[in-house]
């Protein structure tokens, strides 16, 4: 088994997943400030709508964590051809008997 071979597509997949839960925690702490906001008896509506836009603003931000670099896979080296054994693609087996 080629290992080399898995290593782009699970790193593509874990950037993926890291990037998705990092969305998902942003959500979440943007929906607890909201939340935290109108639990508040002194948020007016004018403080309830700046916690909602700053709520906001904070879920589309990109993240900040480093990217992961995705490895790029060795080459997988071609085999030399044995010249004794070189055979011409369009020599058939009939040419080969005639030979013999």
């Amino acid at each position: 088994m080629r290992y080399d071979q898995f290593i782009a597509p699970l790193t593509a997949a874990l950037q993926e997943a890291i990037t998705k839960i990092e969305t998902l925690e942003a959500k979440v702490t943007a929906l607890e400030a909201i939340k935290a906001a109108a639990l508040d008896n002194s948020t007016d509506l004018a403080g309830l709508k700046a916690a909602i836009v700053t709520a906001l603003v904070d879920i589309e931000t990109p993240s900040t964590l480093p990217s992961i670099p995705t490895p790029t896979p060795e080459p997988t080296p071609t085999p030399t051809p044995d010249p004794d054994n070189l055979i011409p693609d369009d020599w058939t087996t009939t040419d080969k008997l005639k030979s013999t």
